[in-house]
């Protein structure tokens, strides 16, 4: 499949590129490639043509070294780099709302159950985090505690409650460091969160 994270960096290079290499910056006309915006440069002579070559052909390259090997019969013959990437989405940004909406349903049902590894839960709703981000849908920082919390057992509703106390919503890293505080104690006492709940 479409590697999206690649794709991204690609398209991140290349308009670097494109930005470094153009005398007024990013916003002067023809500063980026791969939607079309820029075209050959009427004047200036030979050095600009030849930049302007250098910019389509890096393009082109980060573009289709982002594209996994089986599918590179989608882009055919890769001369032009707007072609390929107007096709690339075609192909697969169609795709994305439902990928966003696949992300959701998991991180909504994502629920930690007693005598689980809550380090290995945290790791799950990290990676599903990220992944929303590659895929368009940033979870804010806020919105990352409240998933956390609201996913865990009533087993731990001590700690629930004393970060609820708080006028403003703790840190990620803050909650995370006193959940899993919170998991060492708990376990000195029992095996299992359920038998023996901290007192």
């Amino acid at each position: 499949m479409l590697n999206e994270m690649n794709l991204e960096l690609a398209t991140q290079l290349h308009l670097s590129h494109v930005e470094d290499s153009m005398p007024n910056g990013p916003n002067e006309r023809g500063s980026v490639a791969v939607t079309g915006e820029e075209i050959a440069p009427t004047r200036g002579g030979e050095s600009e043509l030849a930049k302007f070559a250098s910019r389509k052909d890096r393009a082109l390259a980060s573009i289709v070294l982002a594209v996994d090997p089986s599918l590179l019969y989608l882009v055919g013959n890769p001369e032009n780099p707007v072609e390929i990437w107007r096709k690339l989405a075609d192909q697969f940004e169609k795709k994305t709302w439902a990928t966003r909406l696949d992300l959701q349903r998991k991180l909504h049902s994502l629920r930690l159950r007693d005598g689980r590894s809550a380090q290995e839960h945290i790791k799950s709703m990290i990676e599903l985090f990220d992944s929303l981000s590659v895929a368009g849908e940033t979870v804010k920082d806020e919105d990352r505690v409240v998933y956390l919390l609201a996913s865990l057992p009533d087993s731990y509703s001590v700690l629930v409650t004393a970060l609820e106390a708080n006028k403003e919503v703790p840190k990620l890293e803050t909650v995370i460091e006193r959940l899993l505080h919170y998991c060492g104690v708990v376990a000195s006492y029992s095996p299992t969160l359920t038998e023996h709940p901290l007192p």
